[in-house]
Formats: structure tokens, C-alpha cells, sequence
């Protein structure tokens, strides 16, 4: 009995749990097409593993009885709709729906597969729900406390029903009846009939519309939370699309995406850029753009710098406007000129580190506007840098805590960082172990006494220039 009892326990603690398979179909991607024709509800995922689908699951089981879905490779060079991977295209009778345009959580992906494919009548029953339908790609059609569904309504196109109470958060209109909402250029237009002309906008809409239809796309940053600036740019894409017609897709950039397209094009560091180019052959490696706010507002401007771009006289890189900033007190550098001004010189230079992300402590620019005058007949010049306006210059990191401090000695182009405490005698004594230069006492208490009077009033001259520009 007891050997009996024992063979019985041994037994359940080496026994496994049968995994149970997913509910899809691995399909080699020279036969995806013929997949997507025969499933007239699908949903591909464009993936280099099986393991992507792993925490779908839910989501997948959830949606079989409705949806077919499929697992096959990406494939880069034929996709019009997909711009990295992995990524999920919705199809319906063959038709493209949409494809996703951010990296999908399993919550993310169950929200997008049942707002892509669902039957013809579907009900938003909550504010939130509303406002991440608005975040999807393409068109969506709305019924507001209208429960008849009009007969001139495609009878296989999906229609939202909201009541007014859902969406009387919202700056749309609330009068009943049938509406189509245009995700790229947050138009809200009410039908009275099936009228296709109105549901196509002038701009590009990634993830619905196909991308590789021109060499590039060009498109602003749209906040979401100033209606009025976001119009401004959404007209002034408008117009550049009506200027270059089908040599450039002006788009923009909005909500999700936009941490999407950063990744994609190796921009994180960048707080913007407010206007960015890509050459839809390679995103990653070829875009360029603007990170100068004032740039975005003039379309000749604009223009002048998208002509540079296609007759390849702008490189592949992310800028403020590059102009001349040296002044008497802190310089300010664009990746453009970052090596050409500390590199290898007869003179000194301290840069600040910074990011528009985050901004800059008072006491860093007031230290530092006060230092560009004691340091001024020194052989020391200081700089300031914004690393959320630029790309990275060539041998320094991307950091992820700012303000920085680095020193370039004269006749050098390697840099030491400063690592102590953010304290005058500490970056004194930086600077004279990395260059030699020292201040007397005099000098030193002037530093402290001008740092003190600035904290306590920042209009004084002490901080003008570089921290009121900030």
C-alpha cells in the first residue's frame, strides 16, 4: 500500500498540463493573399515568431466564432499598410480595414480586433470607449440616438451607435442622426446619403491608406489637446498636399502613433519634431526634420525645406533651424554645428545637457548664464545643447536624466562628464581639473553673489538671454 501510495504521487507531481493551441492558422506569406480571400472576416498577423501570439490568446479565442485569424512573416518589400513589425492587418470580404500603427498589448489588440471587424450594428456604451475608437485609424460611421439604420448604408458597414449622453463630453456635434468621423484630420461631417467623396481626405492616413504610394511623407505633430493649433497644422498639411500633389503624402501625426513613428525612425530623444519627413523605403535610416516651432507656421518655409530634402541637400537628420546663436553670454548649439564649434579649438568649452522634454532647473541656467560672464576672458566658452531638438551629435550618449554637464578641453574632441554634486565649488573645480583655468577669491564670491541675486529675481540680467529663451 505504501509503495502504492507513493508510485501515485510521484505520478502526479511529473504529470503536465496539455497546452491547449490557439485558434489560427500559420500561413507561409507567399500565400497569405489566397488565405485572405477565402476568409471574408480576418485578421493576419505579420510576425517573425509564434511567441507574438502567445498573449493574443484571449483576444483570438474570443473573436474565432466571428474572425479567422492567420500567422505568417512580414513582408516589408510588398506591404502597403504595415510600417513595422510586428503588425496586425483587419481584412473584410478581401477589403483592407486597417492595419495597427503602435506595438499591441493584449488589451490594445482585443480593443482593435472587435472595433475593426464586428457585425453591423455595434453599441458604445462609454465615454472612454468612444475616445479610443477615435484614436483608430480611418473612418468611422456614428449613429447618435438614431437606432434606424438608414437603407443607403452599406448593409456590411459597421455602424457605432452612441447616445448623446456618451459623447457629450465631446466638442462634435450631438444633433441625431448619421455621421462619419475622419481620424486623420479629425473631421466630423454629417450624411445625408453614401456620398464616397466625403470620406477621403486630402492627407495620408497611416495604417488605412497605402504609404508606399509616393517616394516620401511629410506630416506635423498633432497634440490632441489644442484644437485650435492642431487645425492650424492639419490645414497648412492640406495645402502642402495640394502644392505637391502625388510627389509627397503629408499626414499627421497623432496619439498613439507618434511614440510609434519615434521608435521606428530612432527619434526617441526628440520632444517633436514638429515637422518630419521619411522616405518610405527606409523610415529608420532616412528621415529628416524640423524641431523649430516657428517653422511649421509658414508654408514657404516649409516648402524651402522640402525642396532641399528631395533635391538631397538636407541630410538625414533632426534639427532646430540652424542660425547663428553665439552671443555674448551662453552660446546655443544644433547638432548641425555641435563638432565644428567644440571640437579640436583653441579654446575651452562647457555644454549643458538639456531636453525641452523636461526643461531646465533655474539654478543650472542662472549658474550657467552667470559663469558665460566670470569665465568670459578665460579661454572658456559655454554652450548649451538640447537633445529634444536635435539628434544625438556624433561621440556622446543619449541620456536619460538632464541637465548634463560636460567639458571639451582646447585641442580636443573628447569630453569629460561632470558627475558630483550641482554645487559652485564642485563645478569650479571640475572645470580647473579638466582645463587648467582657475577663479581668485574675488572672482568666486562675484560668481555666488550674481548666482544669489538671480534665484531671487530671474528678470535680472544675471539670467537673461539663454534661461528667458528657455
Amino acid at each position: 500500500m505504501l509503495s502504492l501510495l507513493l508510485h501515485l504521487t510521484s505520478s502526479n507531481r511529473i504529470t503536465r498540463k496539455q497546452q491547449v493551441s490557439l485558434n489560427y492558422t500559420t500561413v507561409p506569406k507567399n500565400q497569405i493573399a489566397t488565405w485572405i480571400a477565402k476568409n471574408p472576416n480576418c485578421v493576419v498577423v505579420y510576425a517573425d515568431s509564434y511567441k507574438v501570439m502567445k498573449p493574443l490568446r484571449f483576444a483570438i479565442e474570443d473573436n474565432s466564432n466571428f474572425t479567422a485569424f492567420a500567422l505568417t512573416e512580414p513582408n516589408p518589400e510588398t506591404n502597403e499598410y504595415c510600417i513595422a513589425y510586428p503588425c496586425a492587418s483587419a481584412y473584410l470580404k478581401g477589403r483592407h480595414v486597417r492595419s495597427t500603427i503602435s506595438d499591441f498589448s493584449p488589451m490594445s489588440f482585443q480593443f482593435w480586433v472587435t472595433h475593426s471587424i464586428s457585425e453591423p450594428h455595434f453599441d458604445i456604451g462609454h465615454p472612454e470607449e468612444f475616445r479610443r475608437l477615435l484614436e483608430l485609424p480611418g473612418n468611422h460611421f456614428i449613429a447618435v440616438d438614431t437606432d434606424k439604420r438608414p437603407s443607403w448604408v452599406p448593409k456590411d458597414q459597421v455602424l457605432f451607435h452612441v447616445t448623446k449622453k456618451v459623447i457629450s463630453r465631446f466638442t462634435i456635434p450631438q444633433k441625431p442622426g448619421i455621421y462619419v468621423f475622419r481620424h486623420i484630420d479629425r473631421e466630423f461631417i454629417a450624411l445625408e446619403s453614401w456620398d464616397t467623396t466625403i470620406f477621403k481626405s486630402k492627407l495620408l492616413d497611416i495604417g488605412v491608406d497605402k504609404f508606399r504610394s509616393t517616394k516620401y511623407i511629410a506630416g506635423s505633430i498633432i497634440n490632441n489637446d489644442d484644437d485650435y493649433n492642431d487645425k492650424l497644422k492639419l490645414d497648412l498639411m492640406k495645402n502642402m498636399s495640394d502644392l505637391y500633389q502625388n510627389k509627397v503624402a503629408f499626414t499627421a501625426y497623432s496619439s498613439v502613433f507618434v511614440a510609434h513613428i519615434a521608435q521606428i525612425a530612432n527619434i526617441t530623444n526628440i520632444c517633436g519634431p514638429l515637422f518630419l519627413v521619411v522616405e518610405t523605403s527606409n523610415i529608420s535610416a532616412k528621415r529628416y526634420g524640423l524641431a523649430t516651432y516657428g517653422q511649421t507656421e509658414s508654408m514657404d518655409s516649409l516648402k524651402e525645406y522640402l525642396d532641399k530634402v528631395i533635391s538631397g541637400q538636407v541630410k538625414p537628420i533632426v534639427a532646430e533651424d540652424i542660425r547663428t546663436k553665439e552671443r555674448d553670454g551662453v552660446n546655443e548649439l544644433s547638432v548641425l554645428d555641435y563638432t565644428d564649434k567644440l571640437w579640436n579649438k583653441d579654446y575651452n568649452s562647457l555644454v549643458i545637457i538639456t531636453s525641452t522634454c523636461v526643461g531646465v532647473p533655474v539654478e543650472y541656467s542662472t549658474v550657467f548664464n552667470v559663469g558665460s560672464q566670470i569665465y568670459k576672458e578665460k579661454n572658456l566658452k559655454l554652450w548649451a545643447f538640447d537633445q529634444g531638438r536635435n539628434d544625438v551629435p556624433a561621440g556622446i550618449n543619449i541620456y536619460n536624466s538632464y541637465p548634463q554637464i560636460l567639458v571639451y578641453p582646447a585641442k580636443s574632441n573628447q569630453y569629460k562628464v561632470f558627475e558630483k554634486a550641482f554645487t559652485l565649488p564642485n563645478l569650479e573645480k571640475f572645470i580647473n581639473q579638466n582645463t587648467g583655468i582657475s577663479l581668485n577669491e574675488t572672482e568666486k564670491e562675484k560668481y555666488q553673489a550674481d548666482v544669489l541675486i538671480g534665484l531671487s529675481n530671474p528678470d535680472t540680467d544675471e539670467t537673461s538671454g539663454y534661461n528667458k529663451e528657455l
